[in-house]
């Protein structure tokens, strides 16, 4: 609060003194997709210089001038047999189908997710006094402007902001 009376927002009670949640859980687990996905999507100025050519989606092999059916002695057309026609009449006893709980297993992403989210819980008062320059377009987080060549990012909480807003707003 701008007065500094420092109380809950959600009951009231001076700060820190009741037990309601620090955090909305929902909330910090966006911010911790948030960040694991702009990590694994760089700009899209990096982006554009690793793509590769793109691979045909069939691949021709001839092998000693012949196409594969031929060499492989493979028919070019198959026979098949046409099945009897079932009587309409008869109805087909139903299938039960035992559910069993899938294992989960954690995945590369849930870990990271799960490191970041322990890594917001423990930094949440960060105080931004540690900043590393990001090259490439990135947009701040604090103003929402679209910065074409560079972002600076907080290195304990990880909040991307303009030089502007690091300066004055944070």
């Amino acid at each position: 609060c701008r007065c500094g009376a420092q109380f809950c927002y959600n009951c009231g009670e001076r700060w820190k003194s009741c037990n309601c949640e620090q955090w909305d859980e929902h909330r910090l687990l966006a911010r911790a997709y948030q960040i694991i996905d702009r990590e694994a999507n760089p700009p899209l100025a990096d982006a554009a210089q690793e793509i590769a050519e793109p691979e045909p989606d069939i691949a021709v092999v001839e092998v000693g001038g012949a196409w594969p059916q031929q060499a492989l002695d493979l028919p070019e057309t198959y026979e098949t047999e046409e099945e009897e026609p079932r009587p309409a009449a008869a109805v087909e006893a139903p299938v039960f189908i035992e559910e069993r709980p899938v294992p989960h297993a954690q995945t590369e992403r849930d870990i990271r997710v799960a490191q970041t989210i322990q890594e917001l819980r423990e930094n949440h008062e960060c105080t931004h006094d540690r900043w590393k320059y990001v090259r490439g377009p990135h947009r701040c987080e604090e103003c929402y402007h679209r910065l074409p060549e560079y972002i600076f990012e907080c290195r304990q909480c990880r909040l991307q902001a303009c030089n502007r807003c690091r300066r004055n707003r944070l």
